[in-house]
């Protein structure tokens, strides 16, 4: 099972899926009102354009190699994790007032532009509207997999699952919005690790293999065993993810690369250069945390510093180490070939990846 070309050929699966899921949609959003047909369509083109579908393949993936066979309907099943992923960036990029995804405006953006000479407050406008969007998108993820072609007991355990996942997620977003509230030095690195496993490891990579695994039949022990794989992967997922926000190349992430400085975001990345950093070094960081009119000479010498401590280069390992734990979690899970191997070629790509 070829990491690469087990993707595309899943992610084009998933992409047939979601397609036959708005076409459903559309029609009942025309008979509420056009902008309800506008909302769903932009729900749609966010949910529908560019992306890896990693979720959806995990959920597949460890379907199949825990000896599950209804591959048409773990399919459209796993399409509910790709609209939980719109729900929450759209909601992310709301609260963190982002300017691109993928490349493109926010959602939030998009409406305030196009209701820009139609309402009084466009900002506050686009904002709820976008709002509105994540929320639509996490329903109807809830409503497809209550409506998968699986045995009741086990559509009721996802469920279950799906909404656990979704707590999870807000407890680390909460987290996440808390700690830039906080100075560098103050800020607690078994915090950033809990932001680092509620956002991102919960929804990306644990919860998407548990899904699956449910949906196949598994229970207790299996779903430690998958922990043991997703936990450490999912948080070096978002370890790399830190390093391209501020190395990455805009025209490859799609979105700013100054913006974790700007928006002062707490990261393990930044703790760790405030850490080794001298008086005169963190000084530069913390003209550049938080200030959105940071220019762009500020901004690069803040970039050179956190080369230049050895933040970067810690973090890239730290990646790495969480990346190697988890292949060796490998062997404890009971999951059929070809599974492993995509899984533990998955460690490899997730702290190789540039987007």
């Amino acid at each position: 099972m070829s990491l690469h070309k087990t993707l595309a050929r899943y992610a084009a699966d998933v992409n047939a899926a979601l397609a036959r899921v708005f076409e459903e949609l559309t029609p009942q959003a025309a008979r509420v009102h056009p902008s309800a047909l506008e909302m769903a369509e932009a729900v749609r083109e966010f949910t529908c354009g560019p992306g890896k579908r990693l979720r959806p393949v995990l959920m597949r993936v460890a379907y199949e190699g825990l000896g599950g066979t209804n591959t048409e309907a773990i399919i459209r099943a796993s399409c509910a994790v790709e609209l939980m992923q719109s729900f929450l960036l759209i909601h992310d990029d709301v609260m963190d007032r982002s300017e691109l995804r993928r490349g493109q405006p926010t959602l939030h953006r998009w409406y305030q532009t196009r209701y820009s000479k139609q309402v009084h407050d466009a900002e506050h406008f686009g904002s709820a509207m976008a709002i509105l969007a994540g929320d639509l998108a996490n329903q109807l993820g809830t409503l497809l997999l209550s409506q998968a072609s699986f045995p009741p007991d086990r559509v009721a355990r996802a469920l279950a699952c799906y909404n656990r996942i979704a707590v999870d997620v807000c407890y680390g977003q909460v987290l996440d919005m808390i700690l830039p509230q906080y100075p560098l030095n103050e800020v607690r690195e078994e915090d950033l690790w809990k932001v680092m496993e509620y956002k991102t490891a919960r929804y990306t990579t644990e919860g998407p293999l548990h899904l699956g695994a449910i949906l196949a039949g598994a229970e207790g022990e299996v779903l430690e065993q998958l922990s043991a794989y997703g936990v450490p992967l999912g948080v070096a997922f978002q370890l790399q993810d830190d390093v391209l926000s501020v190395f990455g190349e805009e025209a490859q992430t799609g979105k700013s690369v100054a913006s974790d400085l700007t928006d002062g975001k707490r990261t393990l990345l930044l703790v760790e250069a405030w850490k080794q950093g001298k008086e005169g070094e963190r000084r530069v960081l913390t003209r550049v945390l938080g200030n959105p009119a940071a220019t762009a000479g500020e901004i690069e010498a803040a970039r050179r510093l956190l080369e230049d401590t050895g933040a970067r280069a810690y973090t890239a390992q730290l990646a790495q180490e969480l990346a190697t734990q988890a292949k060796n979690a490998l062997s404890r899970a009971p999951l059929a070939a070809p599974a492993p191997q995509f899984l533990a070629e998955l460690g490899d790509y997730v702290v190789g990846r540039e987007r």
